[in-house]
């Protein structure tokens, strides 16, 4: 099978057994990539980031579980996400989704998440879905619940505040804090 070499992959599973799997497989092929799982010492996970994004990488897929890497990874070279197994949780498919859409991506970035009909797979995309969508509605309640300035908003209830130079002076904080 000949490679688009113009494109470079992030495939993600939460499993650090499929991304072995899906390592193994990719080696029997012949194509370049490198992994990153929890168990990926920090050293090595800045190697390989280093490696994926240079100008020229050699490197055709990054492949990784969803919730390895932290805060920071910035994998831009690539402009395809292939969610291999999807995780129950969708805020962290997000999060790893993102780790493409930072800032620097200059290409447009495709999403595929594969999952056969009629299965568990296909049901938890469907069940992710829902869940990614009450977040966004209760998002959508929280932001339009706005208090004035001078006040936290906790839990519904809108209560005076200071803070740092304003506690000194007593005069109210200009900040609004929401806890849902």
């Amino acid at each position: 099978m000949e490679l688009d070499t113009t494109s470079m992959a992030l495939c993600f599973s939460p499993f650090a057994s499929m991304v072995d799997i899906l390592g193994d497989d990719g080696r029997l092929r012949g194509w370049p990539c490198c992994r990153l799982t929890g168990a990926t010492n920090r050293v090595q996970r800045v190697v390989n980031v280093r490696a994926f994004n240079e100008e020229a990488s050699p490197l055709f897929v990054f492949l990784m579980t969803t919730r390895a890497g932290g805060l920071g990874i910035n994998l831009t070279a690539a402009d395809t996400v292939i969610f291999y197994d999807s995780d129950w949780n969708p805020t962290v498919d997000q999060q790893a989704m993102d780790r493409c859409h930072r800032m620097g991506q200059l290409r447009p970035v495709r999403v595929l998440r594969l999952a056969r009909a009629r299965t568990g797979g296909e049901r938890m995309i469907a069940l992710a879905a829902q869940k990614h969508e009450a977040q966004r509605a209760t998002v959508e309640e929280i932001v339009a619940f706005v208090a004035p300035p001078g006040v936290w908003a906790t839990a519904g209830k809108i209560i005076p505040c200071v803070s740092g130079q304003a506690a000194r002076t007593g005069e109210p904080c200009d900040r609004v804090r929401q806890i849902c």
